[in-house]
């Protein structure tokens, strides 16, 4: 089953964060090849994205269902294709970094936050650009610096997500859509770390 993960950090604290998922009308359109989505309840909503696959364009509808809603640091969703035989499920973690304990997130893997100087920093910041430039065929992108200035609050922020494709071509589409999910939780993780962090970039 292709999986990928993303992690980033972002210069807002867990409470601003959380109330910026927490409503998915936020963050909807930062999902590549996001068309529209409809809200059905709290917990249900569909999403229409467009994508390539195998040198094909397509559109392809999905019911999301939320499953698990833990203020402040966890969102769990299991999806599925209602055209496609395509099935799957994510997760958005958030951890707050600074200023207080960090939130006890089940899957957190407790690695240290990224060195805000040095070959390291520099690496990430040019990869993480040029990732952006690739998946929105964009020039002109910002970065999100891994880390915050000192003083200010940091939350890191994690999102899960692994597709499975069946039927007589689910095979050959996994091994397609493997290296193409990457991209897209880099993308959504950072958009959405880039428009919590906005309002403080004053």
């Amino acid at each position: 089953m292709p999986e990928v993960e993303h992690t980033t950090t972002v210069a807002a604290s867990l409470p601003q964060v959380w109330n910026f998922v927490e409503d998915m009308d936020n963050w909807a359109p930062f999902l590549t090849g996001y068309q529209r989505h409809e809200k059905i309840n709290r917990d249900e909503s569909i999403w229409v994205v467009k994508g390539e696959l195998g040198g094909l364009t397509r559109s392809a509808e999905f019911k999301v269902q939320v499953t698990e809603w833990n203020e402040p640091s966890r969102v769990t969703f299991v999806m599925e294709g209602l055209q496609e035989p395509v099935t799957g499920s994510g997760e958005f973690l958030a951890t707050d970094l600074g200023g207080g304990v960090p939130d006890a997130a089940p899957a957190s893997t407790g690695s240290a936050t990224p060195p805000s100087s040095g070959w390291l920093s520099l690496l990430w910041e040019r990869l993480s650009r040029w990732l952006l430039r690739r998946v929105t065929n964009s020039a002109d992108v910002q970065t999100v610096k891994p880390v915050a200035e000192a003083g200010s609050s940091n939350t890191q922020i994690t999102f899960r997500l692994n597709v499975q494709a069946g039927g007589a071509t689910g095979p050959v589409l996994n091994l397609l859509l493997g290296p193409m999910l990457k991209p897209v939780a880099e993308d959504l993780a950072m958009k959405i770390a880039q428009a919590v962090d906005k309002p403080s970039a004053s």
